[in-house]
């Protein structure tokens, strides 16, 4: 039963409690199997992760049930409140529960340790994939249906970041090394990286490849499977892909870091589980149970490896060799000085320098005297006058950084951190270096102030040019071009700054990109002026009409300033049209008044051609390939200006060959290139921000 909007629908019924079936084998490396039948057959296990509760937790997608195992193999399912889901991926979250995916229902659901579940739908449009634990405390999923990555917090308020690529859809989700999310794009061919801000980069893979689940790996990198081609890659934090061949045949979906240095993924198609190195030698295990069909694979809190087994309706174990150990290392980062009164950031950096991964890791830092708590970050909470952060696992060669920031209350002296430690399962707490910060107090108003300022040579405090390599404004600017932005930041107060500080740019209201700069950003003398600056910036291009570009120094505030209020600076700039207008013939239909101009190319294996158009509606159309009588999509384009400020394009298909849509707007001279690959059923498309009002 639906309850109201803040709380989605609440039941759950214990289903079974039960070990049934226990299967061993062992392979010819030694490594050992052990198989446990599901009590209820034809579940259709997928996504599993091992819990907080050091149990493992799994879903099962065909009967709406939700599985708990222990490591000794006990297992108790939790039935949802509803008969028609499709439960996917489950996670471990930061709040001490698991949380999984229901790319039917659709939604996202929470379910404690002792089985309470709790739903949050989403829109109809969304179709949640898999599911991550972020370093903001929040959940991130991706919505394979509406193309977007999805956030949603422990209290279940969602929000949406569009993926630049269209059709690129999102399935893994990971996070990442670097504190970011990151994702793959199955038909994109991409790997994308978002920040926790929401800033979307995607890294180009080899044409023919389409990654589907992701990890961190213990080396640093991204890894990913590769079931279209039959590979396993790993992608740097720079965006550099390798990408190694599997056993032919095979089908690779899950992966996940192993506590022997080692990565451990899943053959569906081969029925094996195997491992690679961080150099890519593969070697394959066999599952005792033929045509198991595996599909996702964790490390457990016994150091084996669990996997579910989706074809055969069971969960499997096997066991990695011991001998690898965590090494766990800490350090820390703080301003040599800061002012009375002002903010002061302490930058913790963790590491795993060790053979094998560490689970249950844990970093406490007590919150120094002459200071009073603000905040933390990845997740960390303050309580009893400690910092404390819950990270699960770092995988060997793992490493991170987490913060917190105080207020300096001490007028004089120091402050002294030296109380941080950080701790694992097995392992005793291992202390970091003690940090001193020497505190001054500000006289005369002697304070920073940072405001957007006019560089000599430059020709505003936000230029915007057609070219990299000026700071002069371009006189026109056209729908055509690609726009690079100049912009600066100086300090016209009276003191230095201490801690660091964060630039945002905005473009039209929405966040493009923050920079940050470390202390000190000296206050101007008698013969200089100090300010930071970036320079040929590459926002793209912008549709015709009018733009706002918004520079805001000091965004998070971490700066006590003379002046708080000359912070930002907003720049107004017009782009022109530059395009034709639509002419309609045999292979052209004129839409929406003929605002928008479609074409489309189709590839098959023996012949390829240009689609002849069929006009149903103002806004509605079909075409054809081979024949008038055989119709092979239909699209139209609608005005959705009054929702979103957009344009909106939907097309389906009853075709597999390869298809090239084209749709231009002949007003702003945008164009929007939909792809449909050769062999592959017709995605459909649903592009709600195609082009922008008016």
């Amino acid at each position: 039963m639906f309850r109201g909007s803040g709380g989605g629908f609440r039941k759950t019924l214990i289903f079974a409690c039960v070990v049934l079936g226990v299967v061993v084998g062992r392979s010819a490396e030694g490594q050992t199997f052990t198989e446990y039948t599901i009590p209820t057959s034809d579940s259709g296990p997928a996504g599993i992760t091992a819990g907080p509760d050091g149990n493992i937790w799994f879903v099962e997608s065909a009967t709406s049930k939700i599985g708990r195992i222990t490591p000794s193999g006990v297992i108790t399912e939790f039935a949802l409140a509803y008969a028609n889901g499709a439960p996917a991926a489950i996670t471990s979250g930061p709040d001490g529960n698991l949380w999984f995916t229901d790319n039917k229902l659709p939604g996202i659901g929470r379910i404690t340790t002792s089985g309470v579940v709790t739903m949050f739908p989403l829109s109809s449009a969304s179709g949640p994939a898999d599911i991550a634990s972020g370093p903001d405390g929040a959940l991130w999923f991706t919505d394979n249906k509406a193309n977007q990555i999805g956030r949603m917090t422990t209290s279940g308020a969602a929000s949406f970041f569009s993926i630049p690529t269209a059709g690129g859809s999102p399935v893994g989700i990971v996070k990442g090394p670097d504190n970011s999310l990151w994702f793959t794009e199955v038909l994109g061919s991409k790997i994308g990286r978002i920040t926790t801000a929401g800033l979307v980069t995607e890294y180009a893979l080899d044409s023919g490849v389409g990654p589907a689940l992701i990890a961190s790996g213990p080396d640093g990198n991204l890894w990913f499977t590769d079931p279209l081609s039959t590979k396993v890659g790993k992608i740097t934090t720079a965006g550099v892909a390798t990408t190694f061949p599997v056993a032919a045949g095979g089908t690779p979906v899950g992966i996940a870091a192993g506590p022997d240095g080692n990565l451990w993924f899943t053959d569906n198609g081969g029925g094996t589980v195997s491992r690679i190195t961080p150099t890519g030698t593969v070697t394959p295990f066999t599952i005792p149970t033929s045509g198991s069909g595996p599909l996702t694979i964790t490390r457990g809190p016994d150091s084996a490896m669990w996997f579910t087994e989706n074809s055969a309706g069971k969960i499997g174990r096997i066991s990695v060799p011991s001998g690898a150990t965590p090494t766990l290392t800490i350090s820390k980062s703080a301003p040599a000085s800061v002012i009375s009164g002002q903010t002061l950031t302490y930058t913790i950096t963790y590491r795993n320098s060790g053979s094998g991964g560490a689970s249950g890791v844990v970093i406490q830092d007590a919150i120094p005297a002459g200071t009073t708590f603000v905040s933390a970050s990845g997740g960390g909470n303050a309580a009893g006058g400690v910092v404390t952060w819950t990270l699960g696992t770092v995988n060997a060669g793992g490493t991170g950084t987490v913060s917190f920031t105080v207020t300096v209350t001490a007028t004089s002296g120091s402050v002294n951190n030296s109380n941080y430690s950080i701790q694992a399962s097995g392992i005793p707490a291992v202390a970091g270096s003690p940090i001193a910060t020497a505190v001054t107090v500000s006289g005369g108003g002697g304070l920073p102030n940072l405001t957007p300022i006019v560089p000599s040579g430059w020709s505003d405090r936000i230029v915007v040019a057609k070219t990299p390599g000026t700071t002069t404004d371009s006189p026109t600017l056209a729908s055509t071009d690609t726009l690079y932005v100049n912009w600066a930041v100086g300090n016209n107060g009276t003191a230095a700054t201490s801690v660091r500080f964060f630039v945002e740019l905005y473009v039209d209201g929405i966040l493009r990109s923050n920079w940050y700069s470390d202390p000190p950003l000296l206050a101007p003398d008698a013969n200089f002026s100090y300010y930071v600056f970036v320079k040929d910036f590459s926002i793209g291009a912008l549709p015709a009409g009018t733009h706002t570009l918004r520079i805001k120094g000091d965004s998070t505030g971490v700066i006590s300033e003379s002046n708080e209020s000359d912070n930002e600076y907003t720049k107004t700039i017009t782009v022109a049209g530059a395009s034709a207008p639509c002419v309609a013939s045999a292979t052209t239909v004129c839409l929406n008044g003929g605002r928008f101009a479609v074409n489309i190319t189709w590839q098959s294996a023996t012949g390829s051609g240009v689609g002849t158009m069929v006009p149903m509606t103002s806004d509605t159309a079909a075409v054809w390939f081979f024949s008038a009588s055989n119709l092979e999509m239909m699209f139209k384009i609608v005005n959705g200006c009054a929702f979103n400020n957009s344009y909106w394009v939907f097309a389906g298909g009853l075709t597999n060959v390869k298809v090239t849509m084209r749709v231009t707007d002949t007003v702003t001279g945008g164009v929007k290139v939909y792809d449909n690959p050769l062999n592959l059923a017709f995605q459909p498309i649903q592009d709600t921000a195609a082009f922008r009002c008016p």
